[in-house]
């Protein structure tokens, strides 16, 4: 069984269209040795000469024209394809999205909905991940295409697109002392009362921890669970507070929402992603252009409300 390479079956064609091997071997990029020992070693194959060579070109015999014919068809074929293929390729993507809790609760699914309602080849992958580090290194590594964090915005390998903002809140049961100041709180004195600790996978509660050892306060920690939603619902029992980032709260909480009175309270939410990423997966870069459009309407919607 014969097997003809693509550049073989596109330089026949050229020598039949342009009458001459050089012309033809210079509109498929090829030297004319090389374009020479290529047709010689196709005939030899075929055991039939496809060209009559002359003084002045080459004219195309009868089983050269036989193979003309069926050769421009197989490379059509061939290139309908490579053109399908690649269609397939860009309407069958899916990404892979990693995403912290923060994110993950509030802003992100509606946004990440609204972009799959305009994209409705698209598929998507969504990973909760607890610890920035941990987000951050698979996205690094090619395991996530996207990740959503709240991250400082410097790790090797990885762009950074402001996404969102977001406050921590003091969530107080709503006879609490601290809901009855009617203002801000400051951290230190949330920590004089009783709190309920995230587990220390969860980045938030490092970052309560690194700020309680800073201001060298020891947390009167009742109890620690593994869910947002667990700790709002013992703080509406009474158990004692929490601290959680205002997105996540729910509108349905009974408890007391209060403003923590610290500089690190705000949240800036980030999309990072690979360079080569954004070169290979085009769907990408829609959505980051996507979600920060999002994020820019919010805090447009925002400003106009505030100002009414």
């Amino acid at each position: 069984m014969f097997h003809f390479d693509d550049k073989d079956l596109k330089l026949v064609i050229a020598i039949d269209r342009c009458g001459n091997i050089s012309e033809a071997a210079e509109s498929v990029h090829l030297a004319v040795s090389s374009a020479s020992g290529r047709l010689a070693a196709t005939e030899s194959r075929l055991g039939v000469r496809l060209f009559e060579r002359r003084a002045h070109g080459v004219s195309t015999t009868p089983a050269g024209a036989a193979f003309v014919r069926r050769a421009r068809r197989m490379v059509l074929e061939a290139e309908a394809l490579v053109s399908e293929a690649e269609h397939l390729r860009r309407t069958n993507t899916t990404l892979r999205i990693a995403s912290n809790v923060n994110a993950m609760v509030s802003v992100l699914p509606a946004d990440l909905g609204r972009f799959m309602q305009a994209h409705p080849d698209l598929s998507v992958t969504l990973a909760q991940f607890s610890r920035a580090t941990e987000l951050l290194t698979n996205v690094a590594l090619g395991e996530s295409d996207i990740g959503v964090t709240a991250s400082a915005g410097d790790f090797a390998g990885l762009r950074f697109y402001p996404y969102d903002t977001d406050r921590l809140v003091v969530l107080a049961p709503v006879d609490h002392p601290l809901a009855r100041l009617g203002r801000a709180v400051r951290f230190a004195e949330a920590m004089t009362f009783d709190y309920i600790g995230l587990t220390p996978n969860y980045a938030l509660e490092q970052i309560v921890e690194e700020k309680a050892a800073e201001a060298g306060i020891a947390p009167r920690i009742r109890m620690r669970v593994g869910f947002y939603a667990s700790a709002r619902m013992l703080v509406t029992t009474g158990v004692g507070l929490t601290i959680q980032p205002r997105g996540c709260v729910q509108s349905d909480f009974t408890g007391a929402c209060i403003e923590l009175d610290e500089p690190w309270a705000l949240r800036e939410l980030k999309i990072c992603v690979r360079e080569s990423t954004l070169n290979d997966k085009p769907e990408a870069a829609a959505l980051i252009e996507a979600l920060t459009a999002a994020a820019r309407e919010r805090k447009s919607s925002s400003t106009t409300d505030g100002t009414q």
